[in-house]
């Protein structure tokens, strides 16, 4: 999330109970959770940036399809025409879909699944749009999983969107050599004298911001990153071991005893992650 800075973000087997509840700085949260009993199971959600306009009617939106549009799920869907070995009866179906409905299918053939129990690859998860957006989105796939059998489906605008990444500029002004300030902001009356009212402004205050940019420091634009009060060098170094290490020796090799010591790594790394944050939940 801070590395892409997504304005949306589609997930699937959420796994989540209705009485749990979740919030993530900056973006507005809508579940769909799906629970057989006392047993959580499934689940979709949608996050989306907050300073993204959109409706909450999601539902509603869904039914009717407005153009134009992006569909994203796990469709389940085998067909050649998306990367897949094999045409299931779904992936027919969609197929069908696509072709009926003159829609575009954003998948240029990556794997986006991973199936442990036969350590095969498959391309499952779909993104369709409407034609007239095929130009301006980009689509392509993260080479981690990241602890999911799903990996992670990146689809970029060209336009920028707006989007809250950045905080508005501010000025350290114990950081400052006032004396380059006043050599630099010297306001003359040729910028006063002549011209409109508009420009003389516009003279003056472009004097005065390019002094204080050169004599004044700022901080970063860019939004701060809270870290985790659960994360240590223990779960950094289970990281390292399971991202770098046994994940890409196993997608390099993929050999029997490549996938034990990936999923050994993908277990222990998971295992000192919950004991962290159960720990850190029991200090507080």
């Amino acid at each position: 999330m801070n590395e892409h800075l997504p304005v949306c973000v589609a997930l699937q087997e959420t796994l989540l109970k209705p009485s749990c509840t979740s919030n993530i700085r900056g973006y507005s949260i809508f579940r769909k959770d799906c629970n057989t009993g006392e047993r959580a199971c499934g689940g979709v959600a949608l996050l989306i940036n907050n300073a993204t306009p959109f409706s909450p009617e999601l539902q509603e939106l869904i039914d009717q399809l407005p153009s134009p549009f992006i569909l994203l799920g796990d469709f389940n869907a085998h067909h050649l025409l998306w990367g897949c070995q094999d045409v299931n009866s779904r992936g027919k179906v969609v197929e069908k879909l696509l072709t009926e409905l003159d829609l575009t299918l954003l998948n240029d053939g990556s794997n986006t699944y991973f199936h442990s129990p036969t350590q095969s690859f498959s391309a499952i998860d779909l993104s369709i749009c409407s034609p007239s957006l095929l130009l301006d989105l980009t689509w392509s796939v993260l080479g981690n999983p990241l602890g999911s059998d799903h990996f992670p489906v990146v689809i970029s605008y060209a336009t920028p969107i707006a989007c809250a990444t950045l905080r508005q500029p501010r000025w350290k002004f114990y950081q400052s050599d006032w004396e380059i300030f006043r050599i630099q902001a010297d306001l003359t009356e040729d910028m006063v004298s002549s011209g409109s009212i508009d420009e003389a402004v516009s003279l003056v205050t472009s004097c005065i911001l390019s002094a204080a940019n050169n004599a004044i420091s700022q901080p970063s634009s860019r939004l701060p990153r809270f870290p985790k009060p659960w994360w240590n060098k223990e779960c950094q170094m289970a990281k390292k071991k399971y991202k770098n290490k046994a994940w890409n020796r196993f997608r390099r090799y993929p050999t029997p005893d490549n996938m034990i010591a990936f999923n050994k790594a993908r277990a222990r790394a998971s295992k000192i992650h919950r004991q962290r944050k159960r720990e850190s939940w029991i200090k507080c």
